[in-house]
Parts: C-alpha cells; sequence; structure tokens
C-alpha cells in the first residue's frame, strides 16, 4: 500500500425537479468543480433510482476521475 494516498473528492447527487414540468434533473455537486445536471428522468423515483444505483456510481467516477462517495 503507497504511504502517500490522495484523497478523494465527495461527490453528491441531488434529484431536482425542472420548473413548469414534469421532468427531473439529477444534479451533481462536487467542491471546486462546476454543478452538472443529469436530465430526462420522468419520475423523482427513476432520478433516485439512478443516482443511488450503480449508473449514478459509474457517471460520477467518469465524470470526477475520482471514486466517488454520494447520496442520493
Amino acid at each position: 500500500m503507497p504511504a502517500f494516498r490522495r484523497k478523494l473528492p465527495r461527490v453528491v447527487l441531488y434529484t431536482v425537479p425542472l420548473a413548469n414540468s414534469d421532468e427531473w434533473r439529477v444534479l451533481a455537486h462536487c467542491p471546486g468543480a462546476p454543478l452538472k445536471y443529469i436530465s430526462g428522468f420522468v419520475s423523482k423515483a427513476q432520478a433516485e433510482a439512478w443516482a443511488s444505483g450503480p449508473e449514478g456510481s459509474a457517471w460520477a467516477q467518469a465524470n470526477y476521475q475520482a471514486d466517488a462517495d454520494y447520496r442520493g
């Protein structure tokens, strides 16, 4: 195991409704990085399932180049 390990950023995923629409989005927040939105969800349950499932984790890893610790 290496003596020095870089601290990984914490990525938090929130579900938010789109104004004046039935559509939902997932908001990705990582300190020191711009906010990112993932859209195209038709219900809050679908957005929460994506954010808390393996798809959300894989998306966070790919977009923030780190192992993600998140909450949906």
